[in-house]
Order: C-alpha cells, then sequence, then structure tokens
C-alpha cells in the first residue's frame, strides 16, 4: 500500500468508488461543496454503516449519519454566505475553507 502525504481536499480526480482513496476524495468534494445528493450516493444505503466523529457522535445507518451532516452543511451555508461574494451552490465545485 501506497502512503499518502499530502491532504485530500476533493479537488483530486474523483474516478470510481472503487478504491479507498477515490472515495474519500469524492467525501471531501461533497463535504468541502455541501453537495449532499454526492455525499448520499459516497456512504452506502444501509443500517449497518456507522460514524463516529465529533459533530454528532455515534450515529448509525444513513438516516442518522444524513442528520448530522444536514446540520452541519445548514451551518455552514449559512456561515459562508456571510463571508463570500457569491452565494453558497450546490455545484459540484470542490472548495475548501
Amino acid at each position: 500500500m501506497r502512503q499518502i502525504q499530502e491532504a485530500i481536499t476533493g479537488k483530486e480526480e474523483q474516478g470510481s468508488l472503487s478504491s479507498p482513496y477515490q472515495a474519500l476524495v469524492q467525501f471531501y468534494c461533497a463535504f468541502n461543496s455541501g453537495d449532499m445528493q454526492m455525499m448520499s450516493e459516497n456512504w452506502a444505503q444501509s443500517d449497518e454503516i456507522a460514524m463516529d466523529n465529533p459533530l454528532g457522535g455515534i450515529k448509525r445507518g444513513w438516516g442518522e449519519i444524513q442528520s448530522v451532516y444536514g446540520v452541519f452543511l445548514t451551518v455552514l451555508r449559512k456561515f459562508t454566505s456571510s463571508i463570500l461574494t457569491t452565494p453558497f451552490t450546490k455545484q459540484r465545485k470542490c472548495f475548501t475553507l
């Protein structure tokens, strides 16, 4: 396995979800651009998936995970719309704050 020494931002070539690296690229593209549809495509639609992070603790199933990211992205939209000159959009153009 090759170690990656640079941060994944979502701006990299997305390719397919066939490798963990490409799945991370797509996740960060969706996360950094606020694209909930892309994020939904990135996560398995199953009750067996789990997320454990500071945004919402341990959540199981896409429904619970989606609600955590939904709240976070709503706050992010309000924040970015107040500091950016262009409104926050759901285009698949990835950026980092």
